[in-house]
């Protein structure tokens, strides 16, 4: 299966996929979401690059989410974290 690579479709969203069972899932996170994020940098790094290094954490998120009935594309919330 092919996963497609995080996509910012404005400064302040990334849109990434997440395989979850045979299929996968869109799922979208913000800026001031990963800035309530204890290890966010500000000024020091971009949403695409804090998604990188945290990849487990929000796909994870997103897979729990759609276990527990999220409807789709999936939004990771600050609460989330």
């Amino acid at each position: 299966m092919t996963t497609r690579s995080p996509s910012e479709d404005s400064a302040d969203i990334l849109r990434f996929v997440v395989p979850v069972g045979d299929g996968q899932v869109t799922a979208f996170i913000s800026t001031s979401t990963c800035q309530s994020h204890h290890e966010w940098q500000e000024g020091q790094q971009t949403l695409g690059h804090f998604y990188q290094d945290h990849r487990r954490q929000f796909d994870s998120i997103v897979v729990r989410k759609v276990r527990d009935g999220a409807r789709h594309p999936v939004v990771v919330m600050a609460g989330d974290l």
